[in-house]
């Protein structure tokens, strides 16, 4: 049984998003999703399942995982628990590290603990933040100042380096990404991506795997559902079944069984939840 969760959405006007949110009932379902940012969820206290590429992995108290852009996740809370999260835009670390990042290096995805050290202390100054923040400029100060802390710690302890393989591998991602973005409401198949990268149906289908946890014709759905669900948030006028066909499903029944294969979720639910948070 899924955990409802409150969240404390601090909306400072900083280059990141940074919020703590706590388990309060069994009742919400947690969805899969991706964006481009690096989401780094810190366990306060209590436990928490997050799925990466369909992967299974336990937060305990005092670890932390760090999610790199563009790769589809999902949470949720096994206990009463409580959470901070950070979000670091793409364009934000690109520009801070001269565009090295996600083309030379990307951060570990594997758990770390926080129970000792510097990282431990500037947790717990943003965790003292976080809970007694306010519009007093020197509050916001202290989570800006403290957040750059620790992102100078993950930046020097929690990376990995691409080898050759890996860079080229992360440019066919970013060109995928895009190329999907671009062409997701026409008749886009794996055959199209394959001609268009120059390669095999069968190398594009397992590099496309490989780079993402999914397939191809998974994240193409995804990407469908995301446009779709957007349009409807931001154009309440246009009804559902011209924005299916609009994104590219054949049909509006179409849309609506991609929605509740990812999220568990009608289409118009979906958008109630994402507009009530």
């Amino acid at each position: 049984m899924e955990i409802k969760h409150e969240e404390i959405n601090n909306n400072l006007g900083f280059p990141f998003k940074i919020f703590y949110f706590k388990a309060q009932s069994l009742s919400k379902v947690i969805i899969p999703h991706w964006h481009k940012s690096t989401e780094i969820l810190f366990v306060i206290e209590g436990k928490i399942r997050v799925k990466v590429k369909n992967k299974d992995t336990i937060l305990y108290e005092n670890q932390f995982i760090i999610i790199n852009p563009n790769i589809v996740h999902s949470t949720q809370s096994l206990t009463k628990n409580y959470v901070i999260c950070l979000q670091l835009p793409l364009n934000f670390l690109q520009n801070l590290t001269n565009g090295s990042f996600m083309e030379k290096f990307r951060f570990d995805v594997t758990v770390n603990n926080f129970s000792k050290g510097k990282i431990r202390e500037v947790i717990q100054a943003l965790d003292y933040n976080l809970i007694h923040i306010n519009q007093d400029v020197f509050t916001k100060l202290s989570v800006y100042e403290n957040t750059i802390l620790l992102l100078k710690i993950l930046l020097a302890e929690y990376i990995v380096k691409f080898t050759g393989k890996d860079v080229n591998n992360i440019e066919f991602m970013n060109n995928f990404i895009y190329f999907v973005d671009k062409n997701y409401m026409t008749n886009l198949s794996l055959e199209d991506v394959a001609e268009h990268f120059g390669y095999s149906i069968a190398y594009t289908s397992r590099l496309i795997k490989k780079c993402l946890g999914e397939s191809f014709t998974s994240y193409l759905m995804g990407v469908r559902v995301e446009k779709a669900i957007d349009i409807f948030i931001n154009d309440r006028q246009e009804n559902l079944e011209s924005i299916a066909v609009k994104v590219g499903f054949s049909t509006y029944r179409n849309f609506y069984n991609a929605t509740i294969k990812i999220y568990g979720l009608s289409p118009r639910r979906v958008a109630s939840r994402i507009l009530c948070k």
